[in-house]
């Protein structure tokens, strides 16, 4: 018997957390925090097509690595292209114009899950390096940087044990058939 979600409500959920990430970049533009907005529209886009890509239904589970690759490379092109227009001195924050970081941490945790958590935690590892340079070790918890790290950390470890625990459940299958022989 296997007890599982479907993949369908897994992935309609993913791509809603995801679009709401667009929605928070929508409302930034409305409150002047970006000096260029076209430079945060084109992050928006680039995040809209590759996330599309990376949750849309194939048979199978594993990240093709071109896409993996598609995935890491707008997790290392929106930092710059979004901070670049931004100011990270500026009184209060910056407020929900930050939104590349969670939404780097949500297209990072769906790489991760779909089994490239190398592709995955180098973006990470990007986004932290990044933000260091931009706006120094202070925003790491501030903007949600380790946030988005432990995103990644969490889809690993879940990743890694269900794949165990599927490995096991064969085994024991296996042993049982042999048993009943």
């Amino acid at each position: 018997m296997t007890i599982g979600v479907p993949r369908g409500l897994i992935v309609a959920l993913a791509a809603v957390f995801s679009g709401y990430h667009l929605v928070l970049a929508g409302y930034s533009l409305t409150m002047g925090y970006a000096s260029i907005p076209g430079a945060v529209v084109a992050g928006m886009i680039l995040y809209a097509i590759v996330t599309a890509a990376s949750l849309w239904p194939t048979r199978e589970t594993r990240l093709p690595v071109w896409l993996a690759s598609f995935s890491l490379g707008v997790a290392v092109a929106l930092p710059p292209l979004i901070t670049a227009v931004l100011d990270p001195t500026r009184p209060g924050g910056n407020g929900y114009a930050t939104w590349y970081v969670a939404a780097i941490g949500t297209l990072m945790t769906i790489t991760a899950v779909r089994l490239r958590p190398g592709f995955a935690w180098a973006g990470i590892i990007f986004l932290v390096v990044q933000t260091l340079f931009w706006a120094g070790p202070g925003a790491l918890g501030t903007i949600g940087v380790i946030g988005s790290a432990s995103w990644v950390g969490v889809a690993h470890i879940l990743t890694n044990t269900l794949a165990k625990a599927s490995r096991d459940s064969e085994r024991f299958a296996h042993a049982e058939r042999e048993a009943t022989e």
